[in-house]
């Protein structure tokens, strides 16, 4: 776990305080604490991943759903300084059947945040500018950008979402087309605004569930057609797909 607004806390002592069943370290100044999940969604239902849909007459089995957030904390207004340079990776591949979708995924726990009335969550999908020009090397070990699966070479990258699977493109009951719609690049970097009063008490967890409606990211996305985000010309359908995934979150 790494921090989120100002440091990670490691999980101590329940306080007889604590509310929402939270967990909670005693510190001097108190602190509150944040923890978002994510939860896929398909035609309504939760998103299983390997789990056969049909999307424009075609039956897809996805077998990864990922992606990057940076910049990512509650705030007094939109416009209110820096998150910090964390990053965190909200891998929705692990969600492989009906019980571990509805619960979700959670990319941190408990994070200690300063107390007082905030105006709502500020995230970015993607990597920043600042960050993406470094490369896995430059962080430590325990940093979730130190990963080298998480970067791309030839875009000088790295790669802010993978969504990936097969598809019978022919109706055969084979499914002999790969998917591999990955995006990266500053240019497909996303700001997103949850506006949401939030009131930060000592000792006190404020839980942030989301939506990721994934028929939203593939809205005009003929997979039949576009299958790869790989190439040069690619970069049109990369952002859209960052456009999409940005109305794809919802804060519930």
């Amino acid at each position: 776990m790494k921090k989120l607004i100002f440091l990670l806390l490691p999980l101590m002592l329940v306080s007889s305080n604590c509310k929402q069943n939270c967990v909670c370290p005693l510190y001097d100044p108190p602190m509150a604490y944040l923890t978002i999940n994510f939860k896929p969604t398909f035609d309504n239902k939760p998103f299983i991943i390997n789990q056969i849909y049909e999307i424009d007459g075609k039956k897809v089995r996805f077998t990864r759903l990922s992606f990057l957030i940076t910049e990512t904390c509650a705030k007094t207004s939109e416009l209110d300084g820096s998150c910090g340079n964390d990053a965190y990776l909200v891998d929705l591949t692990t969600l492989d059947d009906s019980t571990k979708s509805a619960k979700g995924f959670t990319p941190f726990l408990n994070t200690a945040t300063k107390l007082g009335t905030m105006r709502g969550l500020q995230m970015g999908l993607g990597v920043t500018k600042n960050l993406n020009v470094l490369k896995p090397k430059d962080f430590s070990n325990s940093n979730t950008l130190s990963d080298a699966g998480l970067y791309w070479n030839d875009w000088n990258s790295y790669i802010f979402t993978k969504l990936e699977g097969l598809m019978d493109k022919d109706g055969d009951g084979r499914f002999e087309t790969g998917i591999t719609l990955h995006t990266g690049g500053d240019d497909s970097f996303r700001p997103i605004w949850f506006p949401k009063n939030l009131n930060f008490e000592a000792n006190t967890l404020i839980n942030l569930n989301f939506e990721v409606n994934v028929n939203t990211i593939l809205r005009g996305i003929d997979l039949s057609i576009v299958n790869s985000t790989h190439q040069t010309g690619d970069k049109p359908t990369m952002l859209k797909l960052m456009d999409n995934l940005k109305n794809a979150v919802t804060l519930k």
